[in-house]
Order: C-alpha cells, then structure tokens, then sequence
C-alpha cells in the first residue's frame, strides 16, 4: 500500500500560507499613502536598499516553505517507517527520508539565521 504524500505536501503549504501576508504589497503602498510616505524607492542608496528588503522578504517567505516541507517529509517518513511492517527496504526508506528531511530543516534553520543577521547588518 502506497502512502499518498500528496496530502502532507498540501498541509506543509496551508502551514506556510501566513509568511504571504509578508509579502502583501498593495496592504503596504496603502499604509504608506495613509502617513503621507513615497510608495517608490527611490534612487541611488535607497533604491537599493528597497530591492534588498524585497529579496529578504522572498527568501524569508522561501525558508517558510521549505522548513514546512521538511516537516511534511519527517512525518511521511515516519509514517513509511511504522507502516513498513517489518520489510526491511520500506523501513530503510522510512528512515532515509526522516533523516533527509532533518538535514534539510537544519541547512533551512542556518539560512534563516544567515537571513536574521543580513536583516541586522541592513538596519
């Protein structure tokens, strides 16, 4: 019986759904027009600082996803493990995929740190 990962892939992406609010422009132009501030850039050192933060704030949305793709994989691959009843290839499978999926929440887990300290030095 073939565990249909289809549903973990789904719930892993409704987990990841707030980090969009991040990335809500049209909520920002609003606010910024409501306090009497440029929507623009801007040019030279401004400019480029905007771009920076829009980078930061996709990458962050990024980190969000991947991180709740890995969770999703730790679960499927515990599900493959205690389903494997006793076959000793499904339960190598299980136990792969939880430890790809660790190894890949960890690499997402120092890139998120990575992105804390750029958002330092920024601001």
């Amino acid at each position: 019986m073939a565990f249909p990962i289809a549903p973990l892939i789904i719930a892993g992406l409704l987990v990841a759904l707030p980090a969009q609010a991040q990335l809500d422009i049209s909520r920002v132009e609003s606010e910024a027009q409501a306090n009497g501030l440029k929507v623009y850039c801007g040019s030279g050192s401004q400019w480029s600082r905007c771009v920076l933060e829009i980078i930061l704030k996709v990458v962050n949305f990024l980190l969000i996803l991947v991180a709740s793709l890995a969770l999703a994989g730790i679960v499927y691959g515990g599900l493959m493990y205690i389903l494997s009843l006793g076959d000793e290839s499904k339960a190598s499978r299980g136990k792969q995929a939880i430890l790809y999926s660790i190894v890949g929440l960890i690499i997402a887990g120092i890139a998120g740190l990575i992105l804390l300290v750029v958002q330092t030095i920024i601001s």
